[in-house]
């Protein structure tokens, strides 16, 4: 069983890892749907796609630390963030087209719901099987 300090530890690298691939999210969403003009779902799927690149990576490397070869890591990850790439599409959709708020407000909102489905998806996809390894 892991310790809470263990957990606490993990949390914060996700914290920070989140926060990167957040800014990569929305800076890549902004720039494609305000500078370059390009239709806001269709920006978001862009951001979407730079995003899984980047937290694959830190994820991996820096959040859990795993050590496995990573294909099947990297198949179950894009699995899980294609079920995040379409509940934030379609919040993104609803706030727009219903509610009536910018798309980038709604991307904003929409964010927090996505961060926190990540987080809990990403922990299932990288459980880790060593016991060792949450001692470090």
């Amino acid at each position: 069983m892991r310790s809470f300090k263990s957990f606490i530890k993990e949390t914060g690298r996700y914290v920070l890892a989140g926060t990167a691939a957040a800014v990569v999210n929305l800076a890549t969403f902004f720039i494609c749907s305000k500078a370059l003009s390009i239709n806001y779902l269709i920006s978001n799927g862009l951001a979407w796609l730079l995003t899984v690149i980047v937290s694959f990576t830190l994820d991996k490397k820096y959040v859990f630390k795993t050590l496995h070869s990573g294909k099947k890591e990297l198949f179950k990850f894009a699995a899980s963030r294609l079920l995040s790439l379409f509940i934030d599409q379609l919040m993104i959709w609803i706030l727009v087209a219903f509610v009536g708020f910018d798309s980038s407000l709604a991307k904003i909102v929409d964010s927090a719901l996505v961060v926190v489905i990540n987080y809990i998806m990403s922990r299932k996809i990288f459980k880790k099987t060593d016991k060792k390894e949450d001692k470090k």
